[in-house]
């Protein structure tokens, strides 16, 4: 079918383009019960099975929502990872989202070791917006996320920023600077 064939193509295009990683980055609300996320888990399973194929991992990117949503009595990104496989389906932490949405970045990159190929680093102000903040600026401490994420198997580390304080060129020349500054460029 058509999903399919759009599917194979998009695998086959970013392993022709030498990709090592594929994933999605959000789960529709229609999926946030405890059915829907067991939905979400398997459909994201199948489409890990075909990714692998074309040596690719597939993984699943958060957000604050997957903390802020109570499934099963439990954080909505537990019960979405305690329903796939852990061989299929991977991680995409992103730090920032972690905690704005109210977990432990740290806990949770040692709780899924093994699992994270990916992360996200952002950082957050200080003031009650908690707002998206130049890379070693804010009030994320960097030092104990990176060690956790060295000892889970992170793969990459990738900085983003979703909204740049000081505009996209300025924003991402300070946050290399205070990466390098600080030791966290290896």
């Amino acid at each position: 079918d058509a999903v399919n064939k759009d599917l194979e193509r998009t695998l086959e295009d970013y392993a022709t383009l030498g990709a090592n990683y594929l994933g999605v980055a959000w789960i529709g609300e229609e999926y946030r019960t405890k059915e829907g996320i067991v939905r979400a888990a398997k459909l994201m399973e199948r489409a890990a099975q075909e990714a692998n194929k074309h040596d690719l991992t597939f993984f699943y990117h958060n957000h604050a929502f997957e903390f802020e949503t109570q499934v099963d009595g439990g954080y909505m990104l537990d019960a979405l990872f305690g329903a796939a496989d852990p061989a299929l389906l991977k991680w995409e932490s992103d730090v920032y989202w972690v905690k704005k949405g109210g977990a432990d970045p740290v806990a949770y990159l040692n709780k899924y070791a093994g699992r994270v190929p990916l992360v996200h680093i952002k950082d957050m102000t200080g003031d009650g917006q908690q707002s998206f903040e130049i890379v070693g600026a804010g009030i994320i401490d960097f030092d104990p996320i990176l060690s956790a994420g060295d000892a889970a198997g992170a793969d990459w580390y990738i900085v983003e920023q979703d909204q740049c304080p000081k505009g996209e060129v300025e924003s991402i020349r300070a946050s290399y600077q205070n990466i390098v500054a600080r030791g966290w460029l290896k």
